[in-house]
């Protein structure tokens, strides 16, 4: 089961001293979904701990980047902080992991279109443990990001039919099932045979699932 410690933290934009739990380690031999999240056999899941959220002020960060902010990391904060508080309806108060991660992906200002794709990606994760009511819009912010990172052909880390694959199944995860074909079309044209793009995308298009097996990912 996962480890889970228990640690002080300093509010950087409120200078708040706060307990909060973090991940000592975790294992990922459970599910594996389409979205490609792989999952723990245990709870709590680690997408829920992998953050830390000021109880004062909402503030939410990376543990590993917590004690590093600086004044000038922040100058967009109050501005992300309002923005995530309208599209949850939620008080800062209130935010959950979920909540944490898009406002990660909102202030931080030095973010590139794939990591910023893959924070608010991050908070879906959550979302979708949590049952939380923001995940379907959330969803919607991500197949933005990644069809702005297509058509602005701004992938650097991951391949270009991976981004295709990903803009197919969260299409159909929220429904749109003739977009998500024509996208997991364009996967496929790009993926090399027998890649993990072709595999995952092949299964869908087969036999779609949320939950995908094991051997598709290449783990036993």
């Amino acid at each position: 089961m996962p480890l889970i410690l228990d640690e002080l933290f300093t509010c950087p934009n409120c200078s708040v001293v706060f307990q909060s739990e973090i991940l000592g380690s975790y294992n990922t031999f459970g599910h594996c979904y389409s979205d490609l999240y792989i999952a723990s056999t245990d709870s709590p899941q680690h997408i829920l701990l992998l953050i830390n959220i000021c109880p004062k002020c909402g503030f939410s960060a990376f543990t590993a980047d917590y004690k590093s902010f600086i004044e000038e990391d922040l100058v967009n904060f109050n501005v992300a902080l309002k923005n995530v508080v309208d599209f949850t309806q939620k008080t800062f108060t209130e935010f959950n992991a979920g909540d944490g991660y898009l406002l990660i992906s909102e202030y931080s200002k030095n973010l590139t279109k794939e990591q910023k794709s893959f924070t608010q990606m991050q908070a879906c994760h959550a979302y979708r443990f949590l049952e939380d009511k923001n995940l379907k819009k959330t969803r919607r912010i991500v197949l933005e990001s990644i069809e702005e990172i297509l058509r602005d052909r701004d992938f650097l880390k991951n391949p270009e039919e991976l981004y295709f694959y990903l803009a197919g199944e969260i299409n159909r995860l929220l429904g749109n099932n003739q977009k998500a074909n024509g996208y997991f079309q364009k996967a496929l044209e790009k993926a090399e045979k027998d890649s993990f793009v072709n595999r995952i995308t092949v299964f869908q298009l087969s036999n779609p699932s949320e939950i995908i097996p094991r051997k598709i990912f290449g783990k036993k």
